[in-house]
This record gives C-alpha cells, sequence and structure tokens, in this order.
C-alpha cells in the first residue's frame, strides 16, 4: 500500500515556551521548528506518553488539536481538553521544560476545486485544526467560513484562537447547541454559506450528521477522523477506519498513514459508530 505522507517525519526536542489555561482546555506552545515546518492542516503529531497511564510508549495526539503558530516562527500550538478523566502528556508542562515530539505525521488535507467557499465545522479541540486550514485558505485566497462550536464560556475560551484567524476568513464562535438541536443548526449553516465543499472535525455522531445533510445536497464533505493510535506509521492497525472504494468494495484504511482526513461519502459510517469511535 502507497505511503502518502508528503515528507518523513522527524524527531524533534520540542522546548515549551507558553502555556495559557483557558476554560475547559490548556493551550500549549512549542519551539519545534523542523516539525513546525513540515506540518500542514490535517496532520498529527507524536508525544510521550505519560508515565503513569498505561504501558510506556507514545500517544498520537489529535490531528484536530494541533496547528503552526501563525505568528511565531518554528512554533506548534496544541490545545488540550482537560475534561478528560485520564492524564494527559500535557497536564504538568510548563515554560523551559522539554518533550520529545514525532512529526509530521499522517496525510495533509487535500481539498477538491470545487467552486463556491469552503465550510469549516469545528468542535472544542477542533477550532486549532480550523484555524490553521483557514490561514492556509486565506493564503491562496481561496473564500472560506469557519464556524467553531465551544462549551460555555465561549468568548473566554475561542479568544486565543479567534485572534489568529485571517481577515479574510470569516470566523463564528458559538456555544455547542444540545443534541437534538444539532441537525438545525447545521442545516442553517449549509443554507447561509452555500458552500462548495465542506471540512468537518468533530465527533463522529457530529461528523456523521454533516456527511448526511451535504450527501443529500451532493456537497463534497472532508471528514477529519480521530481514531485510536498506538505507533502513527501504519504498523498496528488500531488507527483502521472502514471505508469502501466504490459500490461494493469494502477495506479498512489505516488512518494514521492514509488519512486521518476521508471523503465522508467513503466511510462507512455503521460500522464506524460500532467499533465504539470517540463520540
Amino acid at each position: 500500500m502507497i505511503d502518502l505522507r508528503p515528507s518523513a517525519p522527524v524527531r524533534e526536542d520540542a522546548e515549551v515556551i507558553a502555556r495559557t489555561d483557558v476554560p475547559h482546555y490548556t493551550l500549549v506552545e512549542l519551539a519545534a521548528p523542523r516539525i513546525a515546518d513540515r506540518l500542514e492542516p490535517g496532520q498529527f503529531v507524536s508525544v510521550p506518553a505519560p508515565p503513569d497511564q498505561g504501558p510506556p510508549g507514545r500517544w498520537m495526539l489529535s490531528p484536530s488539536a494541533v496547528r503552526r503558530s501563525p505568528s511565531k516562527a518554528g512554533v506548534l500550538r496544541f490545545i488540550v481538553n482537560r475534561g478528560n478523566t485520564f492524564r494527559t502528556a500535557f497536564d504538568t508542562l510548563r515554560p523551559g521544560d522539554r518533550v520529545a515530539l514525532i512529526g509530521a505525521l499522517g496525510c495533509p488535507v487535500r481539498l477538491s476545486e470545487a467552486p463556491g467557499p469552503v465550510l469549516i465545522v469545528a468542535v472544542g479541540h477542533g477550532v486549532a485544526f480550523a484555524c490553521h486550514l483557514a490561514e492556509e485558505l486565506a493564503r491562496r485566497d481561496r473564500p472560506c467560513a469557519v464556524h467553531v462550536f465551544f462549551p460555555e464560556p465561549v468568548t473566554e475560551t475561542a479568544a486565543p484562537w479567534v485572534a489568529d484567524v485571517p481577515d479574510r476568513a470569516a470566523i463564528t464562535a458559538a456555544a455547542m447547541p444540545d443534541s437534538q438541536h444539532w441537525t438545525p443548526r447545521l442545516r442553517a449553516l449549509l443554507d447561509a454559506v452555500r458552500p462548495g465543499q465542506v471540512v468537518v472535525a468533530a465527533a463522529t455522531p457530529i461528523a456523521r450528521s454533516i456527511a448526511g445533510e451535504c450527501r443529500s445536497r451532493t456537497v463534497p464533505c472532508l471528514v477529519l477522523t480521530e481514531p485510536f493510535m498506538a505507533c502513527g506509521i501504519g504498523l498496528c492497525l488500531t488507527c483502521a477506519v472502514p471505508v469502501r472504494d466504490g459500490e461494493l468494495r469494502q477495506r479498512f484504511a489505516r488512518a494514521c498513514v492514509e488519512g486521518p482526513a476521508f471523503a465522508a461519502d467513503a466511510i462507512d459510517w455503521e460500522l464506524l459508530a460500532a467499533a465504539g469511535r470517540p463520540e
């Protein structure tokens, strides 16, 4: 199987240069010029696992949660959900600490040339990816609209990220609707933006709902998946995403080397949900 990554990942001893705690999330900046130069929207980074969490090894940080800094050369920005019940690799990091990173891993997002603006929908830590992609699209003079959803308080939580989005990209930060109001909200977004393509960084149920709406409108949709990843290089198969090549052939794609972004219509959503992927 062909490895689609654009360049080989590197290992880098990164230095923590800033840490900011906002409601629900922690933002960490690390000086890692070799990886930052390689990282494109949709790719991810490997970090050392906390010593008291499971077997020793490395964790793959979600592709939704990492981006290049827009204002500091050679710097990576991470957003970590503090609501998790387990410790993260960033819980105890402070400025001056060093951490061994490996990246960039996975394939960058590749958009179609469909006319019309690109609608980017992100939830929670997906804001990092959304802002990174919006910046890249603005650099190419390609119109986009970014809609990010956070738990309350929205303004305080979104502030460090909204400032990163270029003036040419429209961004809206809003509170997460409850489960029964997600679908009407998504329909309203599609009606308002009339996108030529949609990109989603959200939990499986939300991504699936958006994919269904896009299919009914024949709008291309790309989903940034977040399967569990153990190795990040295509060997262990823990990140397998069920996909269909054409009408009949079903297979499991390795998200860490073939993704993590997949066309929504290629994903077998029934099987993905049954596999217990993150919700």
